[in-house]
């Protein structure tokens, strides 16, 4: 009759070696991965904060580009008031503002607001539709029809608007500019 084989385990050598092995391989792959996360972090927080930054710029450009000249009722270095016309079913005139709650002591953190009078988008009083957060700077120049800056709102063709936004994570301002013709009818 045959006996069995001995049941044997690892040895005490052999066990050391092994978690000296996974230990280095750790140490040696920390780095990377510490690495990749930080990447992946700031390519995050960049794609948000773009993202943001993008958002409020085509709202504003949306709002602007269906504007005909003489439709501009007030303007500012840091605001926009002008009457526009929808076009869905029924003409129905309504003033559109768009302004800035300035930062304070510096920092970037304002925001760019959209409203209408018609219909009131306001559903809690004194709550105002916010395009972007973490804003740093809103600034209009208006141009006339010569590409000349201009202060008269009938003389105004071009619109155009600068934005910079603030990363939450990064620190970092990333800015827009956009120059918007009004249209010719």
């Amino acid at each position: 009759m045959r006996r069995p084989p001995a049941c044997r385990g690892f040895t005490l050598l052999e066990l050391v070696m092994v978690m000296a092995i996974i230990g280095i391989l750790v140490k040696a792959g920390t780095p990377v991965i510490i690495g990749s996360l930080k990447a992946y972090g700031t390519t995050t927080d960049l794609a948000v904060t773009s993202d943001r930054l993008r958002y409020a710029s085509d709202r504003i450009a949306f709002e602007i580009r269906e504007l005909t000249p003489g439709s501009i009722t007030a303007m500012s270095a840091t605001s926009f008031k002008f009457d526009r016309i929808d076009y869905a079913g029924t003409t129905t005139s309504r003033t559109v503002t768009i302004d800035q709650s300035a930062p304070s002591n510096g920092a970037c953190n304002g925001t760019v607001r959209l409203s209408y009078n018609t219909p009131a988008m306001t559903p809690v009083a004194g709550y105002l539709p916010v395009l972007t957060d973490s804003m740093c700077s809103l600034a209009f120049a208006y141009y006339d029809q010569a590409g000349l800056t201009t202060l008269t709102p009938a003389n105004v063709r071009q619109v155009e608007y600068t934005l910079a936004v603030k990363s939450n994570a990064t620190g970092q301002t990333y800015s827009q500019r956009t120059r918007i013709a009004l249209r010719n009818r």
